[in-house]
């Protein structure tokens, strides 16, 4: 059975200390007026509310980057002027075509606004403020002419939930002029809160939508697999131009999908990290004080969290205790089947499913039957022979050249291609997913 570094006994967990190198977050002294209990349970609240906010800062940018990638396609129209007469005809029959499949982020309006937003910001910029605006506030925030007056008014939105009207009034009083002087002007983001109210505007349009809305379009959980309208495949260049703008929504969409599933997934680690690094000395843990914080960070619903998932959250973090080693499990496959491989016997076996999901793309029943037939163990030590052997081939052709050190350097999500997007295996139709960004 996997040697558990928390383990279940019974009616209780005993919980194990790390290295002593580990960095605590809380000063001692604050462990003298609080109960391990409710330092738990404070880090764990204000860790669900920071993760919600990554989460959704995650999809803000990526559409801001889809609809600049967009803006910088749609401007080769210019490089082609000689083959049209009408450069709006063009414009118009693109927005026909696509606000037909994907709806109103590609009327007329909205594509004139990618055009623009591709010709002002370069794409630094575009990652510097892409996490901490909403689309609809583009139009006047590209009005703006210094990079002082951009921030400002950004940190504004976020601080205050202003709205496209309230935003326009702002500027249109000079409320940076004025505030300026006395709060001075920082050109970073750094520590910036998303006011509740414009959290929640956000969260409603990405992950509550109804199947009608405009995001939900966006994102491919409709209309992706439809064909493009014959008004876009009569002519070469517009269908050149249809076919980038169709690559660059289906790679929004895996992107999306993909990173969401990862933050999520890293989400259940981190708590399950903190409630380690509270730890001082070891602690006994009653499950039923498990139980209660459970249904304390629900509000008594019992919705998301439960003892069960805690605990599996602290045999993630227990077992990869480097930072980043978490990853080594966490791409591309859902956290219901990182809980399965939790309980597999060693680290080795459980990266070897990880990446058998992955390139196989099981499900989780899929997953658990693999487990089940007992092919994981010859199938692991097949694998485990080959990169041995792999490894002993380059060990010998270093040792030939120069006799230094065969480095083993683990990819990064940047070196991996993405997935192709599969609207039903989306995290979008993650009920758990959806319950807990939802949740305020």
């Amino acid at each position: 059975m996997l040697q558990y570094q928390t383990r279940i006994d019974g009616a209780r967990i005993q919980l194990l200390t790390i290295k002593e190198s580990t960095v605590l977050f809380m000063k001692k002294k604050q462990y003298e007026n609080h109960t391990f209990y409710e330092l738990v349970k404070v880090n764990l609240e204000r860790k669900k509310s920071s993760k919600q906010e990554e989460l959704i800062r995650l999809v803000s940018y990526n559409m801001i980057f889809l609809f600049w990638k967009i803006g910088n396609i749609l401007n080769e129209i210019a490089i082609n002027k000689l083959v049209f007469k009408d450069e709006a005809e063009i414009v118009s029959k693109i927005s026909g075509g696509f606000s037909s499949i994907f709806g109103r982020y590609f009327d007329i309006k909205n594509i004139s606004l990618m055009r623009q937003l591709a010709e002002k910001y370069s794409i630094t910029t575009i990652r510097k403020i892409g996490p901490h605006i909403h689309w609809d506030h583009i139009q006047e925030l590209m009005t703006l002419e210094s990079d002082e007056e951009l921030f400002f008014y950004i940190k504004l939105i976020n601080e205050q939930s202003l709205n496209v009207n309230q935003l326009k009034d702002a500027i249109s009083e000079r409320v940076f002029l004025k505030e300026n002087k006395k709060l001075g002007t920082h050109l970073s983001f750094i520590g910036l809160k998303m006011d509740p109210n414009f959290k929640r505007m956000l969260v409603v349009e990405y992950f509550s939508s109804s199947e009608g809305s405009a995001f939900y379009q966006l994102i491919g959980l409709d209309g992706i697999s439809r064909s493009l309208p014959n008004l876009l495949v009569a002519d070469e260049v517009l269908l050149r131009l249809s076919n980038n703008i169709l690559s660059a929504i289906k790679e929004f969409q895996s992107t999306t999908d993909y990173f969401l599933n990862i933050y999520y997934n890293n989400m259940f680690w981190d708590f399950g990290n903190d409630i380690l690094r509270l730890i001082e000395h070891k602690e006994t843990i009653d499950i039923k004080k498990i139980e209660a914080l459970a249904n304390d960070l629900n509000g008594g619903n019992d919705i998301f969290f439960d003892k069960e998932l805690l605990f599996d959250s602290i045999s993630f973090a227990n077992q990869y205790k480097i930072p980043g080693s978490q990853l080594d499990i966490s791409r591309g496959i859902n956290w219901e089947q990182i809980r399965v491989l939790l309980k597999l016997d060693d680290l080795s076996q459980q990266r070897f499913c990880a990446e058998k999901v992955v390139n196989e793309r099981l499900s989780l029943e899929d997953l658990n039957e693999f487990i089940a037939s007992n092919r994981l163990n010859s199938a692991h030590l097949k694998l485990e022979r080959l990169e041995q052997q792999k490894i002993q081939i380059q060990n010998n052709q270093i040792s030939k050249k120069n006799n230094v050190k065969l480095e083993v350097i683990s990819n990064t999500v940047e070196d991996q291609e993405l997935p192709d997007f599969n609207s039903s295996k989306s995290i979008f139709n993650n009920l758990a997913f959806c319950r807990f960004v939802t949740s305020f």
